[in-house]
């Protein structure tokens, strides 16, 4: 009997100490929902944030993609125009003792040098014609 008298008080401090918990648990569960809740609220506000920065870099990336892809293409029309006007400056070095020796020029020359020149005339380049198509 004695023995059980301590079984039982054992339990009963045991059980104090769980309701002494669970009331602790009760307690504090309000606060703790609300911090959660707030929490919540953050979290998806800088989900949010982090959509709309999202979709502005996205932007930004197509931007420069096709900024890269004009300078590119402008790239390529100053080499090909520099090799014209290298092709054009061997010519005229070419054509340049002919000239200097004669007073006056054949149809043929002048013929040649109107060609020469019309190849040095710049193409207008990619941008513009961009700029006066979106007009």
């Amino acid at each position: 009997s004695g023995n059980k008298e301590v079984e039982a008080k054992l339990r009963a401090e045991e059980l104090r100490r769980h309701e002494a918990e669970w009331e602790e648990f009760c307690h504090a569960a309000p606060a703790k929902l609300e911090r959660c809740q707030c929490r919540l609220v953050d979290v998806c506000a800088q989900r949010s944030g982090f959509a709309k920065q999202r979709q502005e870099v996205s932007m930004e990336v197509d931007r420069a993609e096709r900024r890269s892809k004009e300078l590119k293409e402008s790239l390529r029309e100053v080499h090909a125009a520099l090799a014209s006007a290298d092709a054009v400056g061997k010519e005229l070095d070419a054509l340049k003792p002919v000239i200097n020796s004669e007073l006056i020029m054949t149809d043929d020359e002048v013929r040649q040098l109107k060609q020469l020149a019309s190849r040095l005339a710049p193409a207008k380049p990619a941008r513009l014609r961009r700029r006066s198509g979106a007009e």
